[in-house]
């Protein structure tokens, strides 16, 4: 009696790849292969498949690919418990895009993902503000008969909150109390986010009568969610500066008091993974580097940045006066808002002088000061400026910062566009990459190395010689990419046009 073919479902992430392997010219019938692709089932009885195919490996920067017959070798995980760790892997490194990759393999394997691993994947989709997986994640947890928690709606709401689903936040939120779920802080803590991030000023104040009416008295982080609303009001209302100074002193004035007396309670605590994205909102990307900021100063700190964004150097000002008569000293966080918005205003020295003044006052630096300070020089291409970039960089060198591929090519870029000066800026920056073998980006390269022909450096320059390799092997890589890329769509055009190949789809269909 005939054994019915083993089938498997192939995502659309690996048929490109399964088109390029091997073994497929040996099949009998190709038509009929290539149709089983486009339908995405493949018969592993006819392509004779030693292991079971993987989907992009986590752990791994590339696949190996064996000769005859065709296999896709993986080894990160084989079960929930190394699945799971694989997840948790991917979280710490922020590594999201390759969650749905992870998730797909479990599926593949036979491994049925539990109510943990839809949190894993839900968190890892929140810290990469990936909220399209999210909002898959969450619908493939109902459809399998796990019900969410009051942990896994909070990563929902937070998700949708952080990139701007105001609407989708408030839903979810309905449904968990449709549901009979009961609102915890994070959940308000949540909500709060996603007005902060739309500026709905209108919302955020009945958010926190929900609290009120809950129990739940406001904390730090309330207060910083509702001076960040005012921030992104758009437009920008008059009377926003008061308005944080009010809340400033409501807070000062002990407000979050009754918030201390409940932290012995479970209902007030919050999650280290939450408090992250939490913080983040108020910081910006400066939540991403620890031990610049101290958290215990978190409302101040929205304060200093909403101002800088206002560009109002008055009320900074009088923010900074309030803050030192609390007897704290000025950190690198606000000495940077303080560039930041002289900046802004277009005072550069200023910027300079408060700089060097932190600075020589021997307290910790950054390399945020650092570049902020140097983008501000590089703006305007003057000699005064271009010269104090200079000092800048090679104090900071010193100092033992180095430039990462983004901050490196941003400032290579802006110093690459230089045309009156001798350019000296543009390879005091790429000299810094290339000692510490760091790669610059194309954007950067393609300015950088126009400049170098402008200025009349010779083909056989070292500098030109290295950039001009670059884009040779990037231009390599684009043409290789589109010769790929117009061979599968040729392909799926073939599989659309073939009758035997929908012969083949339809077979495979009712084999499933």
């Amino acid at each position: 009696m005939a054994t019915r073919p083993v089938l498997m479902r192939v995502s659309r992430r690996v048929r490109a790849s399964l088109l390029l392997l091997s073994g497929f010219h040996k099949l009998a019938d190709a038509k009929q292969a290539r149709g089983a692709i486009g339908s995405g089932i493949v018969s592993l009885e006819r392509i004779d498949c030693q292991q079971k195919f993987s989907f992009r490996a986590a752990h791994e920067h590339s696949v190996t690919y064996s000769t005859a017959p065709a296999t896709i070798h993986k080894s990160y995980a084989n079960d929930l418990l190394s699945y799971n760790k694989a997840l948790m892997s991917l979280n710490w490194q922020r590594r999201a895009f390759l969650l749905r990759d992870v998730y797909e393999d479990m599926l593949l394997d036979g491994v049925q993902p539990v109510q943990d691993s839809f949190y894993l994947l839900l968190k890892g989709c929140t810290k990469g503000s990936r909220v399209q997986d999210a909002l898959f994640f969450f619908k493939e947890m109902k459809s399998m008969g796990l019900v969410p928690d009051v942990l896994c709606y909070n990563w929902i709401i937070a998700v949708c909150g952080k990139c701007n689903h105001f609407d989708h936040a408030f839903q979810v939120w309905q449904e968990m109390e449709a549901y009979g779920g009961h609102a915890t802080l994070e959940t308000f803590l949540s909500l709060l986010n996603a007005c902060a991030v739309s500026g709905r000023t209108d919302k955020v104040y009945d958010v926190l009568e929900w609290m009120t009416a809950r129990g739940i008295a406001s904390n730090d982080y309330s207060y910083a969610a509702l001076i960040i609303t005012y921030m992104n009001k758009k437009p920008v209302m008059q009377e926003a500066s008061e308005k944080i100074f009010d809340l400033l002193q409501q807070w000062r004035n002990g407000a979050a008091k009754d918030f201390k007396a409940q932290a012995v309670t479970r209902e007030v605590e919050i999650s280290n993974e939450l408090e992250d994205e939490l913080c983040t909102l108020a910081l910006g990307d400066l939540q991403m580097r620890r031990g610049v900021v101290n958290r215990r100063l978190l409302v101040y700190y929205a304060a200093f940045r909403a101002f800088a964004n206002f560009k109002n150097m008055e009320d900074l000002r009088r923010l900074l006066e309030i803050f030192e008569n609390d007897g704290h000293e000025p950190d690198a966080f606000c000495v940077l808002q303080t560039i930041r918005c002289n900046l802004a205003c277009g005072d550069f020295n200023s910027a300079l002088s408060d700089f060097d003044k932190y600075i020589k006052s021997g307290k910790q630096a950054s390399l945020d000061l650092y570049v902020e300070i140097i983008h501000g020089a590089l703006l305007k291409y003057s000699d005064v400026g271009m010269a104090a970039a200079k000092r800048l960089l090679r104090e900071m060198d010193e100092k033992g910062f180095f430039l990462n591929p983004k901050v490196g090519s941003e400032l290579l870029g802006t110093a690459s566009k230089e045309t009156a000066g001798d350019f000296s800026t543009a390879n005091l920056v790429w000299d810094m990459m290339q000692k510490w073998k760091i790669k610059p980006q194309l954007g950067a390269v393609i300015p950088y190395y126009n400049g170098l022909q402008a200025h009349g450096v010779p083909a056989t320059d070292p500098r030109a010689s290295v950039a001009r390799k670059l884009l040779e092997e990037n231009n390599r890589k684009f043409s290789w990419s589109a010769k790929k890329a117009s061979a599968v769509q040729t392909t799926h055009v073939e599989e659309e046009s073939d009758p035997d190949a929908q012969n083949a789809e339809s077979i495979a269909n009712a084999s499933e």
